[in-house]
């Protein structure tokens, strides 16, 4: 009796394994493995997806669950010489500048189609990537994040570190539970051979709907770089609204329009404080205009920073509204008129709404220019911005300008008015645009040029802040990358109006035309 239930135990096991590894008969038999073919010297062949049997994906379904989720996290200590920062919001989001070549141990991140990725090995990067635009060296040795992972890292000296999340790859892993597979990473799988090289950005070499330019394996210098990011960058923003405006109203493209391009502008500002404390801030700026000549009388898109509901003298480092709005604006015809509707990006976003009167009038030097915003959001946050610009240009060849800028605005939440008011005197070498001479023109709109400034600000208890500054602006690189430096003085009433210096030094990217402009 007990070599007959030996017997049928051993059975009943050969059974369940027969079935595990088999399945269905012929059903085990896997089609012929084939490979896309990947780009030459670069990221791995994508597989073909082969038949696989319910039993081996039973088998393999711990396993899988488990890689499914190491795939998630990336979280490394990096060993060597280099000094470098990154930071990525997926491939459209990401940033790295610097270098460093080491060796890593910890949790290497998404497979990325690799049949495995080791806990420990060697890394080395090398170059910029810039609003997902990649000018980094190909490398043996590179990071390769996935699409969608959201990282961070840092690398002093002679160690790093580097901590991630992939979403998608954590989307996989919970749809792996029910056997979908949509990363087609689980076992069993082909071999297919690993990258030779890598970059800074994603799995691949394909360019997608932006066709961004050839990226060179190597660039030969740093000013190499900076070309290739000032091209691609534009193309990335410029592309994707191209191809909905001509989609939506061809036959204008088709009469010769001209199609202008898209605008961004980039900032990042640092500033000090010394009075009777000293504060350091860093803020960054951003201003998207997209054209779409095409729709213009139906729609305009904008991004912004959330500071231009504010006091148009105040310093970025006390403006409030640390937001992003994005949104569709409608110019009514033949008015000075302009409608916005769109978010306004926080931890918690939020709808908003805004009506901008601002009309223009020139005559000779002159150029008066009011404006009149109203503007609300979903949390009832009601507001109003008067503003009046006047500008004056001095001398025969335009060198000199003074302005004028007079301003209060009100808000729900704090009950009050606050109000500005400012004047500048400046000498201007040259523009961005020579068109921004006829009429206002703005700080932002000078290539090389000096100014002094004196604010006054305060509130309806009466003024609270007198600012003296100097400010100046050149480029460093070309025409599309400037740099500013404001020293100045202030007194403050909460500082006793005792003597405070300031000092702001920022950068400013042009995202458009040509880069000697």
């Amino acid at each position: 009796m007990l070599n007959r239930a030996i017997s049928l135990r051993c059975g009943w096991i050969w059974l369940i394994l027969l079935l595990v590894l088999g399945g269905v008969p012929g059903a085990g038999l896997a089609e012929p493995v084939t490979s896309l073919p990947a780009a030459i010297g670069r990221g791995p062949a994508v597989p073909v997806p082969c038949k696989v049997s319910f039993g081996k994906r039973v088998l393999w379904y711990v396993p899988n669950r488990f890689m499914d989720l190491v795939d998630v996290f990336r979280f490394r200590v990096r060993v060597g010489p280099g000094l470098a920062a990154g930071m990525r919001v997926t491939d459209f989001g990401s940033f790295y500048f610097g270098e460093y070549h080491s060796v890593y141990g910890g949790l290497p991140g998404p497979r990325n189609l690799r049949y495995v990725r080791l806990p420990v090995g060697v890394e080395s990067l090398k170059g910029v990537v810039f609003c997902g635009v990649n000018a980094t060296d190909d490398t043996p040795y590179g990071p390769e994040y996935g699409p969608t992972e959201v990282d961070v890292g840092v690398h002093l000296g002679v160690a790093g570190m580097e901590a991630g999340f992939d979403p998608l790859e954590f989307a996989d892993f919970l749809t792996g539970f029910f056997f979908f597979d949509f990363e087609r990473d689980d076992y069993p799988r082909p071999r297919t051979p690993g990258p030779l090289l890598s970059s800074g950005v994603t799995r691949g070499t394909t360019q997608g709907m932006f066709m961004l330019g050839e990226k060179p394996p190597v660039f030969t210098n740093f000013t190499d770089r900076l070309d290739y990011l000032h091209t691609n960058i534009h193309q990335r923003i410029n592309r994707p609204f191209r191809t909905i405006d001509d989609y939506f109203a061809p036959e204008i493209l088709e009469r010769g329009a001209v199609v202008p391009d898209s605008r961004l502008r980039l900032g990042l500002y640092g500033e000090t404080v010394r009075g009777r404390t000293r504060t350091y801030t860093l803020q960054v700026d951003a201003d998207l205009d997209v054209a779409l000549p095409q729709m213009e009388n139906r729609l305009h898109v904008f991004a912004q920073s959330g500071h231009a509901d504010e006091l148009p003298g105040l310093p970025l480092s006390e403006t409030k509204d640390r937001s992003l709005i994005v949104g569709a604006r409608r110019f009514l015809k033949h008015s000075s008129i302009a409608t916005d509707l769109g978010v306004r990006i926080k931890l918690h976003p939020r709808a908003f709404a805004r009506v901008t009167w601002r009309p223009r009038y020139d005559s000779g030097p002159w150029s008066v220019s009011p404006q009149q915003r109203f503007f609300m959001d979903s949390n009832e946050r009601l507001g109003s911005l008067s503003t009046v610009f006047i500008d004056r240009w001095l001398g025969d060849g335009h060198d000199y300008y003074a302005g004028s800028t007079t301003s209060a605005k009100y808000t729900q939440d704090s009950s009050q008015w606050v109000w500005e008011q400012s004047l500048r005197l400046g000498w201007v070498r040259e523009l961005l645009e020579r068109k921004a001479s006829i009429g206002r023109f703005g700080r932002r709109d000078i290539a090389i040029g000096h100014d002094l400034s004196v604010h006054v600000f305060g509130t309806e208890e009466g003024v609270n802040t007198y600012r003296f500054m100097f400010g100046m602006r050149r480029p460093l690189y070309q025409r599309w990358i400037l740099g500013i430096i404001e020293p100045g003085l202030e007194w403050t009433e909460d500082n006793d109006y005792q003597t405070a210096y300031r000092v702001m030094l920022g950068v400013d990217m042009l995202f458009w035309g040509s880069s000697s402009r």
